[in-house]
């Protein structure tokens, strides 16, 4: 049966938590049906393309993916191998055909890594950038939150003062005399 998977199982399989298995299945990387499950659903995972995804990346938690590059590292990488591209191109390339075919085969191969690593680099400052607006979010929120936290001990102040003017106002009444010398005072 091969959508026999659940998001448990797979991520089990893959070395990782069940929310990364399914942004593997939202970015395509894994095949899944929705199974209607209630009112809700549940994702079944293709095992033949864990399978896949395994003998191409292996295990998460096998520390291939434990540290993300940075993007200095990734420009450096993107650097190294467009000087690859550029050395493969030069016009010293040899003139025999299997030489000729192999170093084309090289390129092809410099110029996709090439391009995977400029989509690594666009999704890295995606990240960056999504990472400094939830912080800039969070900031504004902590503001609000202290901002509130100074009202209510504005409003606790004005509270007490309230309380010890009705104290004093209290013990006035309490002072042994006469009603009636409160009407001439």
């Amino acid at each position: 049966m091969p959508y026999s998977l659940t998001t448990k199982e797979a991520a089990e399989r893959l070395g990782t938590t069940k929310p990364t298995v399914r942004s593997l299945i939202e970015a395509e990387t894994l095949r899944a049906r929705k199974q209607t499950r209630g009112s809700s659903f549940q994702w079944r995972i293709d095992e033949d393309s864990v399978n896949a995804f395994l003998a191409t990346h292996g295990r998460y938690d096998e520390g291939v993916r434990s540290t993300r590059p940075s993007l200095k590292t990734i420009d450096d990488r993107l650097s190294a191998v467009e000087d690859e591209v550029y050395r493969l191109s030069s016009p010293q390339l040899s003139t025999t055909s299997g030489a000729r075919s192999a170093t084309f085969r090289e390129l092809d191969d410099a110029r996709a890594r090439i391009v995977d690593l400029e989509e690594a680099l666009a999704r890295s400052r995606s990240s960056a950038e999504l990472q400094r607006d939830a912080d800039d979010a969070r900031a504004n929120v902590i503001e609000h939150l202290l901002a509130a936290v100074a009202a209510a001990e504005r409003a606790d102040s004005l509270r007490r003062r309230a309380h010890a003017e009705l104290d004093e106002a209290i013990q006035g009444f309490s002072l042994p005399g006469h009603a009636g010398d409160l009407r001439d005072s």
